[in-house]
């Protein structure tokens, strides 16, 4: 709550804003509820599959390791909607605080708790994809572990961050008026002529500092500089790929290694080299990735020995071509394209709220102006975002063009 230089607190006016904020929220509330149930229930009836790329093994089946995260996010979403949401929308209608003092303090807590909650799953989220790209090894049960790990720091970390809540928040009740409000304690002694307010201004904006930098900037700080990480890593990647690309290019036509390696005998050479090359030249690929040692192709004209069948391995650094090829499909893969969105809606979503909020500590006055027309329409953006999430991670279904079965992207 902005902290007001008066020292009385008195019923204000309902603003023409706040009646469009109501009416905002209602409607995104409502929509929103609809969209993560159909999708939560669509993640958890999803199929079950054997053990395969990018899946863990719960039991006795198979999910996918980013349903873990969609439906950690989609909780946090119901969060935000049915604590935080509905509670403003009563809030703005009546005016007044119903709920007592308890209320006020439980509202506060579990409100920052989903804040945090949902910050933190979407910080889990980037470093799982910072993970995915600088390892080495496709996920495998072990990613079910660690984002299990991961996701059960992320609410453990929620709970203590939002305990300040319930020393801070509580009601007060104006007089002659008898209005009951819910509302922190720096403002409690402001409206009680506090004789040292300087103090609790000071106190508040650390308060204000610390609530701000916990629940937003710092995880925005990580997931600028994990993607800034990303960036680097692929970039490099895509370099390396391409030298690798020409040092197989190389072997393959330069490389003297690669003539003396076929020795072969025939009775009718001299009629049959356009077949005998030809031959050579079709089964050239499956002949480098051939683990044998030695194989025999017979031709027309008699037999040919290919030996040293063991292709040199195309190494870049200690990268080969078939990794490159893999990792590759893992960052072209939807997980990673939602991943990507899902993480880029929640900082353009809740960046302008929280650069406004943070004014407050240069400029009081034009925060004061922001939020008496329409600055508070910007924190329900974050409510916008728990409506826009389930649109980024819902599961689509699509024909398969080769086996005409169904199948599941996520």
């Amino acid at each position: 709550m902005y902290v007001d230089d008066s020292t009385t607190l008195k019923v204000p006016d309902r603003l023409i804003w706040e009646n469009i904020e109501i009416f905002l929220l209602i409607a995104a509330v409502a929509i929103a509820l609809v969209f993560n149930s159909l999708v939560l229930v669509q993640t958890l009836n999803s199929e079950r599959s054997n053990v395969s790329r990018n899946y863990l093994v719960p039991g006795g089946f198979s999910r996918s390791y980013f349903s873990i995260f969609k439906i950690n996010l989609c909780i946090s979403d119901f969060l935000i909607l049915l604590i935080y949401a509905l509670g403003k929308i009563v809030w703005l209608i009546t005016f007044e605080w119903f709920f007592g003092d308890f209320g006020c303090k439980l509202y506060k807590f579990l409100s920052s708790f989903s804040f945090y909650a949902n910050s933190n799953i979407i910080i889990a989220i980037t470093i799982d994809r910072l993970k995915c790209v600088y390892s080495t090894q496709l996920q495998s049960i072990h990613s079910g572990r660690r984002v299990r790990i991961m996701l059960s720091l992320c609410w453990i970390f929620s709970f203590f961050c939002s305990l300040p809540q319930l020393f801070i928040w509580r009601t007060i009740q104006t007089t002659p008026l008898g209005w009951t409000q819910c509302v922190s304690m720096f403002v409690e002694e402001i409206a009680n002529n506090s004789t040292n307010k300087e103090e609790t201004y000071k106190q508040a904006a650390f308060y204000e500092i610390a609530h701000q930098s916990t629940a937003f900037w710092i995880p925005f700080l990580i997931i600028v500089f994990s993607y800034f990480l990303i960036v680097g890593k692929m970039l490099s990647f895509n370099f390396k790929a391409r030298d690798a690309l020409m040092l197989r290019k190389r072997s393959d036509y330069d490389d003297p290694s690669c003539t003396s390696i076929v020795d072969y005998t025939t009775s009718n050479s001299k009629n049959n080299n356009t077949t005998l090359n030809h031959k050579i030249s079709d089964t050239w690929q499956s002949f480098w990735n051939s683990p044998r040692a030695s194989a025999q192709l017979v031709t027309r004209g008699g037999s040919v020995r290919l030996t040293k069948l063991q292709a040199p391995t195309i190494v870049h650094r200690h990268y080969s071509t078939s990794f490159y090829s893999n990792w590759r499909k893992q960052l072209g893969s939807r997980v990673f394209r939602s991943a990507c969105l899902i993480i880029l809606t929640h900082i353009m979503l809740w960046l302008p709220y929280n650069l406004i909020s943070a004014t407050r500590f240069f400029n009081e006055e034009f925060y004061s102006m922001v939020m008496h027309n329409g600055g508070n329409i910007l924190e329900d953006l974050i409510v916008i975002n728990s409506l826009v999430n389930p649109l980024l991670y819902a599961e689509r279904r699509h024909k398969n063009n080769h086996n005409n079965r169904r199948s599941i992207i996520a």
